[in-house]
């Protein structure tokens, strides 16, 4: 069986995995550290139950970069300086998502919502029944039930 190859130079990795963008997608990929970002988003949604996004939904991520290869057993994850956002406040309704991941690659992510390094969030609140995510045709992984609203403060 061939796997198919997944690696993206515009796709963020770091331990052996890659993160998919989403339909939203805010990359300061900057490799200046003093390439600094502010954001503040509401009321985003996205994707439907009969329709729902491919990859990941909103998808915020900083221009820190941790290697491919880093030993996630190893302590603090090394990473390149880059890039920065300030995330104020992002609130959210519902967001489905299909990650479209292929079946065997085992070596990229998704998420409704995915804020990674080099963003420093203060405030993500879902206010949309659960995060909805559609399993491929060889998914057969259980969803849990969430509850009808999550608030997160960092």
């Amino acid at each position: 069986m061939t796997v198919p190859r997944t690696s993206d130079p515009h796709r963020p990795s770091g331990y052996g995995v890659e993160v998919a963008p989403g339909a939203l997608t805010i990359y300061n990929r900057c490799t200046d550290p003093k390439s600094h970002w502010t954001l503040s988003a509401e009321n985003l949604s996205g994707g439907t139950r009969e329709m729902p996004l491919k990859g990941s939904g909103i998808f915020i991520f900083g221009g820190m970069t941790v290697p491919a290869n880093a030993d996630p057993q190893g302590g603090p994850a090394p990473s390149s300086p880059g890039g920065t956002i300030d995330l104020k406040l992002l609130t959210t309704g519902e967001i489905h998502t299909n990650g479209s991941i292929p079946a065997g690659v085992g070596n990229l992510i998704t998420g409704g919502i995915f804020v990674g390094s080099g963003v420093k969030a203060q405030q993500v609140v879902n206010n949309g029944a659960g995060f909805q995510v559609q399993p491929t045709v060889d998914d057969e992984m259980l969803q849990p039930e969430l509850p009808q609203c999550c608030h997160r403060r960092f």
